[in-house]
C-alpha cells in the first residue's frame, strides 16, 4: 500500500509534471539546447523510467512485462523485467548542486503555475521572470530549462518578479 502510494506520487509530480516538464525543450531542440544537453536528457530519462518500470512490476506484473518487452529487454538481455536487478543508488550519478539546482527550479515553476493560474492565463501565456541572485545562481545551468518550462521570453536578477507579455 505505501510503496505503492510513494511510487505514484513519484511518477506523477515529480516525473510527469516536473521533469518531464523540464528536459522537453532539450529533447525537441538538440539545435538550439545542444546534443549534449539532449542526450544527458535522454540518459536519465530512460534510467528513472526503467527503475520506475521495476518498482511498479510486483504490483502490475503484467503491463510491466509488456512495456519491458517493447522497450528494454533487448538492451537488459533479460527474458522477463521480474529477474533483472533492482536498481541500486549509485552515489556516482547524484550531484548535490543539481539536486539543489531542481529543487530550486521546480519551486519557481510552481510559483509560476500558480501565478498564471491566478490570471487565468494560459500556462503557455509568456512570461517575463525576475529572480534573486542566490536563485539565479542555485538554478544554474537549468536556467535554459527553466525559461523554457515558464515559456519566460527573459529571466533578470532582482527581486522576484512575474510579468505576462
Amino acid at each position: 500500500g505505501k510503496a505503492k502510494a510513494e511510487l505514484e506520487l513519484f511518477f506523477w509530480q515529480d516525473f510527469t509534471d516536473n521533469y518531464l516538464e523540464l528536459i522537453k525543450d532539450r529533447i525537441y531542440n538538440p539545435d538550439k539546447r545542444g546534443k549534449t544537453a539532449k542526450a544527458s536528457a535522454q540518459f536519465a530519462l530512460e534510467k528513472v523510467l526503467f527503475g520506475t518500470l521495476k518498482g511498479f512490476a510486483p504490483i502490475m506484473p503484467f503491463i510491466t512485462e509488456e512495456i519491458y518487452h517493447l522497450y528494454f529487454s533487448k538492451k537488459e538481455k533479460q527474458k522477463s523485467i521480474h529477474i533483472t536487478d533492482f536498481p541500486e543508488f549509485d552515489k556516482k550519478l547524484v550531484s548535490e548542486k543539481a539536486f539543489l539546482a531542481g529543487e530550486e527550479t521546480v519551486k519557481v515553476i510552481s510559483s509560476v503555475r500558480k501565478f498564471k493560474a491566478s490570471k487565468q492565463v494560459s500556462v503557455k501565456a509568456e512570461i517575463e521572470l525576475t529572480l534573486e541572485k542566490d536563485r539565479i545562481q542555485k538554478i544554474g545551468k537549468a536556467l535554459d530549462d527553466l525559461k523554457a518550462v515558464c515559456n519566460a521570453t527573459k529571466i533578470t536578477e532582482g527581486n522576484f518578479f512575474i510579468k505576462l507579455v
